[in-house]
């Protein structure tokens, strides 16, 4: 009797899950696998394969802007390939920035009232934000003034607002 060894092989992969998460700001989205290890640590399981496997990826971005109602969403494409087959596994990641930035008032003043009350003589709010950077926020300020209970009093109520690219706001009042 003579036996033959066929070589049997099939590409056998399962997915990681195609929900990817979702995210604050578009710089905390993972980087792309770059090799098995990576694809494995994301949940791909690798059965079985012939020769040898060739991972690669391809990133999709939607034309959302990743702001509340407008998402933006990536779609990650891995491909493995071996010899004989490949296989496609999509992953989707989404953008939401929902948080406003984070406002800081100058400290309260009293001032004569023949004083400079501008904002440039008793000073500027900031602000910080988790995606945008603090030079792209738009600070604005309203003065609501109110007679205080003397002639020559009076009681500037300056509110100050912080909004990201998202348009997230927040307020806070010298």
């Amino acid at each position: 009797y003579k036996f033959t060894a066929v070589s049997c092989c099939v590409l056998n992969i399962t997915c990681p899950s195609s929900n990817g998460g979702l995210f604050q700001c578009r710089e905390n989205l993972p980087n792309a696998a770059t090799d098995t290890t990576g694809f494995k640590l994301l949940g791909g399981v690798i059965f079985n394969y012939c020769d040898s496997l060739k991972l690669s990826s391809t990133n999709s971005y939607n034309a959302g802007k990743g702001c509340i109602g407008d998402t933006l969403i990536l779609t990650r494409t891995y491909k493995l390939k071996d010899s004989k087959d490949s296989i496609i596994c999509p992953i989707i990641y989404k953008v939401v920035d929902n948080i406003a930035p984070v406002i800081t008032c100058p400290v309260n003043l009293t001032i004569n009232c023949d004083a400079n009350s501008s904002s440039s003589a008793t000073g500027v709010a900031t602000a910080t934000d988790n995606c945008d950077p603090a030079a792209s926020l738009i600070i604005s300020q309203r003065d609501s003034i109110l007679d205080g209970s003397c002639a020559n009093l009076k009681l500037i109520y300056r509110i100050w607002t912080a909004r990201d690219s998202c348009i997230n706001m927040s307020s806070c009042v010298q």
